[in-house]
Formats: structure tokens, C-alpha cells, sequence
């Protein structure tokens, strides 16, 4: 699970920021159960270059995500 939704969190992340950052890169990921078996939590570090063209690192985020399912996870808050 944990590799499955750290990768999902960073393609996800990729897809948000996409229209703002430029070469976004995940450099660290830790994923957790968030409570119950159900919910899980995905901690991103992350680097790109910003909308002036400079690069930044250690950038942080935060994805949850839901089990729908048999083996589904969807993205909470969608």
C-alpha cells in the first residue's frame, strides 16, 4: 500500500502543479494508515522551479486518501 499511494500522491502531485511549477520532483515520501484501515496519509518533499524560474526544494505536502472498495484508494476531498 505504501508504495502504491506514495507514487499516486507524487503523479498526483505533479498534475497540481503542473500549470505553476516547472521540473517538479519528488524527493521523499512517507505514507501511514490515518486513524483506521480505511484512511491513509501521504507526506510529500518536493522540488521545482517556481513560476519566476527559480528553483525551490523542500517543498511540503500533504495527501489523503480514502479506501473505497475492495483495494481502492481515491483521493479524499474530491
Amino acid at each position: 500500500m505504501e508504495e502504491e499511494l506514495a507514487g499516486r500522491a507524487g503523479r498526483e502531485l505533479m498534475d497540481d502543479t503542473a500549470a505553476v511549477y516547472r521540473q517538479v520532483r519528488v524527493q521523499a515520501a512517507l505514507t501511514r494508515r490515518d486513524g483506521s484501515d480505511e484512511r491513509a496519509v501521504v507526506h510529500l518533499v518536493w522540488a521545482g522551479s517556481g513560476p519566476d524560474g527559480e528553483f525551490r526544494e523542500g517543498r511540503t505536502t500533504t495527501v489523503r486518501y480514502e479506501k473505497k472498495g475492495k483495494g481502492s484508494w481515491v483521493r479524499a476531498g474530491r
